[in-house]
């Protein structure tokens, strides 16, 4: 009972923080079609100033990055929405992030809309949001924001995303209950956010070698079908 009343006030807080950017973000995103984005190839967007040979790079980019994910966890399957700017301005319309941004909206069939800013056109930036993409087209809005922890959501995108800095030996000694949430893990300077990424993608990276009788994409579904997180990130782990 102390649970559900625990998950209905999270959800209630959260909701409400959120409304205003949610009804901001619904808006600007599901109208992307009829923006002045041009749609490169089915459900990839650039903006207008994007040159010829950015095109080609993006496209294969995205390939790349799907690639790399179905050799680490045996598939993807998701089909989100993907937006690219070089252009500073153009991405400042969507998303305050110059690297990139998972945008997950409820109503939206689970499908994840991914901003590609200046900073992030990058094989390990992209295959990172595209595991986030991933997760959310299994597990929905929902589930995402309630069932889900931070540290596990960064931690397997983090499987994906080779970059150097996170791969440095662990100095903080941070619970994974201080990681659970948004507040607390994007919370801090750049070493401790270093830190909080360094510690998820080691702890995944334990759990996975640990499970491997169960898939990532087997993981989501049971959590998708009403399993709860701790108990079966838990039962996995032994």
């Amino acid at each position: 009972m102390k649970k559900i009343l625990l998950s209905v006030i999270i959800l209630f807080v959260a909701s409400s923080t959120a409304v205003a950017a949610y009804h901001s973000d619904f808006v600007v995103f599901s109208l992307i079609k009829f923006s002045d984005f041009e749609e490169i190839e089915k459900d990839i967007f650039v903006s207008p100033d994007t040159t010829s040979k950015q095109r080609v790079e993006l496209l294969e980019l995205v390939k790349n990055a799907k690639t790399r994910i179905r050799q680490k966890f045996g598939a993807f399957t998701a089909s989100p929405i993907i937006i690219s700017s070089h252009n500073i301005n153009w991405r400042k319309k969507y998303t305050n992030n110059s690297y990139a941004d998972a945008i997950l909206l409820p109503f939206k069939n689970n499908k994840a809309y991914i901003f590609i800013g200046e900073n992030g056109h990058n094989l390990d930036v992209v295959a990172h949001e595209l595991v986030h993409a991933e997760v959310f087209s299994y597990v929905g809005y929902i589930n995402q924001l309630l069932e889900i922890p931070i540290w596990f959501n960064e931690g397997i995108a983090m499987q994906v995303d080779f970059r150097e800095r996170y791969n440095a030996p662990l100095k903080s000694q941070k619970e994974l209950s201080q990681l659970k949430y948004g507040w607390q893990f994007f919370k801090g300077n750049s070493n401790e956010l270093t830190a909080h990424y360094s510690i998820a993608k080691n702890e995944v990276n334990n759990w996975l070698n640990h499970t491997q009788k169960l898939s990532l994409n087997k993981f989501l579904k049971k959590l998708n079908n009403g399993k709860n997180f701790d108990d079966l990130y838990n039962e996995t782990n032994n």
